[in-house]
């Protein structure tokens, strides 16, 4: 098992730039660029954290479960 962000997906339905997120959560830019364009790059639990309370949603609405079994 794996996860992807669905940070841009959950950033453009709530009608925010990737600046504006940068801002509002206090999350370095770049970062907030590289998670949106990279949704599998690792990050901290606290960057997570503080973009899903700027975003107002869960944690898990965040966090999409992968399964790496491409087998099936």
């Amino acid at each position: 098992m794996s996860y992807r962000l669905r940070l841009e997906t959950v950033r453009f339905e709530k009608g925010l730039s990737m600046s504006e997120l940068s801002r509002r959560s206090g999350v370095d830019f770049k970062t907030v660029k590289e998670l949106c364009k990279n949704p599998e790059r690792n990050t901290t639990i606290d960057t997570m954290s503080r973009l899903a309370l700027t975003l107002g949603v869960t944690l898990d609405a965040l966090v999409e479960i992968t399964s790496d079994d491409v087998s099936s």
